[in-house]
């Protein structure tokens, strides 16, 4: 019963207030120590534990479990900002202001280095602006990952292989571009069957190169 008197109060303000509420709602100190022992036993918020602990004067306890929570409230933060970062980068990108979106990437990428998604867009938005050299780092950085994670037949490697293809032939580079492609081609039938859109992408951008050096008939 004393634990049910609890559930109304915001426990952050428990410390403070229960100590009044208590004989309020017909509760001794000890059974409001009881209940409040009780309610931080029993839920699952490190936050919410260590104001239990806190309050009960645990304080070895209190001390882990708010430093677990503002690890957790940290992490929400970052992730929070770098999912707000990245849409925007998009919008930006669909509007057509690619340096905005390359700008915008590379927020995001300061705070996330090794996410291929996030380096992948930032090489598109660079590319976009013609900035090849950089944008060919940043999908070298993007495919690197990819490979080891989720590894080299994946289709998300694939795509890496593919747009830095599409690069090297906009360098100049055809032998490289040829050779990307035909890994993107490979992992994208495998994966995805011969009449997926991504794969007559590959095949179209690779009947570019080889048209190009005389490889198919005009």
């Amino acid at each position: 019963m004393a634990v049910a008197v609890l559930e109304g109060f915001d426990i952050q303000a428990m410390g403070v207030a229960m100590p009044r509420l208590g004989p309020e709602f017909g509760l001794d100190a000890d059974a409001t120590d009881k209940a409040i022992l009780s309610w931080g036993q029993n839920t699952q918020d490190a936050y919410e534990k260590g104001l239990a602990n806190l309050y009960t004067r645990n304080y070895p306890a209190a001390t882990r479990d708010l430093m677990a929570s503002l690890r957790i409230r940290r992490q929400k933060v970052v992730t929070e900002m770098i999912d707000a970062t990245v849409s925007l980068a998009q919008s930006f990108y669909k509007e057509g202001k690619f340096s905005d979106a390359a700008a915008a990437y590379e927020e995001a990428h300061r705070v996330r280095p090794d996410h291929p998604h996030i380096l992948n867009g930032w090489g598109v938005s660079l590319f976009r602006t013609r900035r090849y050299k950089e944008a060919e780092s940043v999908y070298r950085q993007a495919l690197a990952i990819r490979e080891r994670t989720p590894g080299p037949n994946h289709p998300d490697t694939a795509t890496s292989l593919h747009d830095l293809g599409v690069l090297m032939h906009f360098q100049g580079d055809d032998p490289q571009a040829e050779s990307l492609y035909r890994r993107a081609l490979a992992v994208r039938e495998k994966h995805l069957g011969s009449a997926h859109p991504l794969v007559a992408e590959s095949l179209t951008d690779l009947g570019v190169v080889l048209r190009l050096h005389g490889d198919l008939p005009h």
